[in-house]
């Protein structure tokens, strides 16, 4: 069953060490999270470094909900909690917490999130089937406050151009939060 599955993830941690705005795993090929990456639903392969590189967002999916991932801290022997991780993309990414809330809400529908979508002027490309097998549906942008219709106007037409409908996420509340949403 399905929360049998779910259960069977938890079980099976991979370990991470934060890089930049990336998080690196060493590939394993006997890791459940490494044919997660295979299947191109999470992360991507890193050939060069034999790693997987997953996204903050990724990252943190990985870690808080399914819990099949733990990242170390700065000095890379001591793991950090999700609240932690969550905290430091916060300081690390401007309007990281509503990012990862989209993501977040995207992936929990089903959708498969991809975050290298800057080539299409969007922030995420929403695919609903495995990446290698269908095109991406959606280009997600993530619009502020003071984004302007031009701008809206100028991604409309570039997700046309690609065949791809744009998908506007905007968080109206003028709080941001640096406390990890709750789980369930």
């Amino acid at each position: 069953s399905r929360g049998d599955c779910h259960t069977a993830l938890n079980r099976m941690v991979a370990h991470g060490v934060q890089c930049g705005l990336h998080i690196f795993v060493s590939r394993d090929t006997d890791n459940e999270l490494c044919r997660l990456c295979e299947t191109k639903n999470y992360g991507s392969m890193n050939n060069v470094e034999l790693s997987m590189m997953f996204t903050l967002e990724e990252a943190l999916f990985l870690m808080a909900e399914l819990g099949m991932l733990q990242i170390k801290g700065s000095d890379a022997m001591t793991p950090i909690g999700p609240d932690q991780f969550f905290e430091s993309c916060c300081s690390e990414v401007p309007g990281f917490p509503q990012k990862y809330a989209a993501y977040r809400h995207f992936r929990r529908l089903g959708w498969i999130v991809r975050a290298n979508a800057l080539k299409f002027g969007a922030d995420f490309l929403l695919y609903d089937g495995h990446v290698e097998e269908v095109h991406a549906q959606y280009a997600v942008v993530m619009a502020r406050e003071d984004t302007r219709w031009q701008d809206m106007l100028a991604g409309s037409r570039l997700t046309q151009g690609v065949a791809k409908e744009l998908l506007l996420v905007m968080f109206l509340h003028h709080g941001v939060s640096t406390k990890l949403p709750a789980l369930g």
